[in-house]
């Protein structure tokens, strides 16, 4: 069904990422131009034409209440019961109806004038300065903007002149400075912004102390936790992280983050100094700090209760070799109705006629192809001109579009997880919406918070993982409510090893060798390359001729699987789904 729209405003690309330019008349399909109308970029005749939307869903969400009615409701989110507090968010106006998102309510605005009045400014002096409740280390400054945020609100900037700096906020609990609730089972959020950062620097990292001791200034007892943290020690360009943050963070055990790795990527500590604090108990102390920010500016706007969104999954895989993807993947991820993405190089495609047509194959049977470039190179690190990075960017676009992908023309993949300022903008000016990075900030995202930095999108591989490596991801990912992103490069099964041997497809008899019990593809290439025998050389050529000879870039085929039917079990039951990139970005509102 289609439906014609006149665009209201600018900032929008069609289907086929053409800029969409206010007044003009535009006839795209119901689901895209219902997207278009109710985030405000275009009008219809009548907005009853959305009334009667009986499309089917393909999943049951349940529709989180805002909040006049969701005081001491228990509601159904994905199969998991959430107790929603008096207040406890409001509904965020998504798109579709597959991903629901709450945000939480506001526990503290840094902005409040009742710390630091609009539009003044103090400094350190000496060790420590005070503004009433709020103290600030160092000489930096620090300062109250009313303007200051993206969408014309306040909030106040820090300015440190060292690279370790910080400022308190203590409250006594007379009017307007009561105790922080941090006691929500979702954590507490945080929004900030990094406007830019040294990069002749590494370890960079945003903070935050806490105490429920008597408010004051310099509490003995506290704990600790980190929200942003990079110890990136590449290039200037892969420091780039400036843009706007939102980070959950929930308060877990050790033992859980022993196996998955701290949540979202960073740490807490239960016991930083004297005898920790606890936070289901009233907050009377914060300490925000900055590391390695010296004459940078970082904005902060407000922090939330703990939030939640529809868990979700989206998983792909990288410059792979296309036949085991289409002999092996596609079908695994067609029977557990898993959305999948895919991408190469266009130099390797021209090569290739025969992988071209694997990935037209690809396309044709649901899977989405992303842009990722033209050559194999970290686009983000190594290209440092607009030409050429405009030309990267807009060429590779231009050839998926025209054989057909016009599914993936709207996201990108970054090439070795490299991301620069630059490439920013120049996907943003070729109509992309979304990048897929690495895994440098973190392995989850947020769509509660409304993706503020949705180029910079996290991402682990699953590369020589099993399940029993990936599983706990997965499983925090549906606990806690949030979006991950998973790939992989390439695929081959230990079976069809098994069978080839047996058949002699090499035409070296006993190659290529068996596969020792927990041996990953890297382990097994190595081993067949030291045996020095016909029998090794043949196995390595086998196995660089399918998966190529980077074979740490490998996941077993009967691992992914694994994966992949868990995956599709979880969503069997209602407790995630797993979309495409361009579905996920689509139901995000990014598109």
């Amino acid at each position: 069904m289609s439906i014609t729209c006149t665009i209201t405003k600018a900032g929008r690309f069609d289907e086929y990422g053409r800029a969409l330019t206010v007044s003009q008349s535009y006839t795209g399909s119901y689901d895209f131009v219902k997207s278009l109308v109710r985030s405000g970029y275009a009008s219809v005749a009548s907005d009853t034409v959305f009334d009667d939307d009986d499309t089917p869903l393909d999943y049951k969400v349940a529709v989180i209440p805002s909040d006049s009615d969701a005081v001491g409701a228990t509601k159904t989110l994905t199969g998991r019961l959430e107790k929603l507090d008096a207040g406890a968010g409001k509904e965020i106006a998504l798109p579709g109806l597959k991903l629901q998102a709450i945000k939480g309510v506001e526990i503290l605005d840094f902005a409040n004038a009742g710390f630091l009045p609009a539009s003044t400014a103090f400094s350190g002096a000496g060790t420590y300065a005070s503004a009433g409740r709020l103290a600030v280390q160092s000489t930096g400054e620090i300062r109250h903007n009313p303007t200051g945020w993206s969408d014309g609100s306040p909030c106040i900037e820090f300015t440190p002149n060292a690279d370790t700096a910080e400022f308190r906020l203590y409250f006594d609990n007379t009017t307007g400075f009561k105790a922080l609730d941090f006691n929500d089972t979702n954590g507490i959020a945080l929004e900030f912004e990094i406007l830019g950062v040294d990069t002749s620097k590494t370890n960079f990292s945003v903070g935050m102390e806490f105490s429920n001791d008597a408010a004051n200034a310099f509490p003995s007892n506290k704990a600790s936790l980190l929200w942003f943290v990079n110890n990136s020690a590449g290039t200037a360009q892969s420091k780039e992280f400036a843009g706007q943050k939102y980070y959950r963070f929930r308060f877990d055990s050790l033992t859980t983050d022993i196996k998955c790795g701290t949540f979202p990527g960073y740490g807490y500590t239960a016991n930083i100094s004297g005898t920790g604090a606890d936070w289901t108990k009233p907050v009377n102390f914060l300490r925000v700090t900055v590391n390695k920010f010296s004459g940078q500016t970082v904005r902060f706007k407000r922090l939330l209760r703990g939030g939640w969104s529809t868990p979700c999954l989206i998983i792909g895989t990288d410059n792979a070799g296309p036949e085991p993807l289409v002999t092996l993947a596609a079908p695994l991820f067609a029977k557990n109705r898993v959305g999948a993405y895919a991408n190469q190089y266009w130099e390797q495609l021209d090569l290739s006629p025969a992988a071209l047509d694997r990935f037209k194959r690809l396309y044709a049977a649901g899977w989405e192809l992303d842009g990722n470039d033209v050559v194999d190179r970290p686009l983000g690190d190594t290209v440092l001109d607009q030409a050429t990075m405009a030309s990267a960017i807009t060429t590779t676009k231009n050839r998926c579009l025209n054989v057909g992908w016009v599914r993936g023309s709207r996201v990108w993949v970054a090439n070795n997880n490299s991301t620069s300022y630059l490439m920013i903008r120049e996907l943003q000016a070729a109509g992309y919406v979304a990048n897929r990075n690495g895994i440098s900030e973190g392995r989850y995202c947020f769509p509660e918070g409304g993706i503020p930095d949705p180029f910079r999108l996290p991402s682990p591989s699953c590369d020589e993982k099993t399940l029993a490596d990936i599983q706990p991801m997965i499983d925090r990912c549906i606990e806690y409510g949030a979006t991950m992103w998973l790939y992989f490069h390439n695929t081959w099964a230990k079976a069809q090893i098994d069978a080839d041997r047996t058949n002699n497809i090499t035409g070296t008899a006993g190659a290529p060798i068996a596969v020792n019990a927990g041996e990953t593809a890297a382990q097994y290439r190595a081993r067949a390359l030291a045996l020095g025998t016909a029998i090794g050389t043949a196995t390595v050529a086998y196995m660089d001729a399918r998966i190529g000879s980077v074979a740490s870039l490998c996941t077993w085929f009967e691992d992914l699987s694994d994966i992949i039917n868990y995956v599709g079990t979880r969503q069997k039951a209602g407790d995630l789904i797993a979309l495409t990139p361009s579905e996920w970005a689509h139901e995000a509102g990014l598109l």
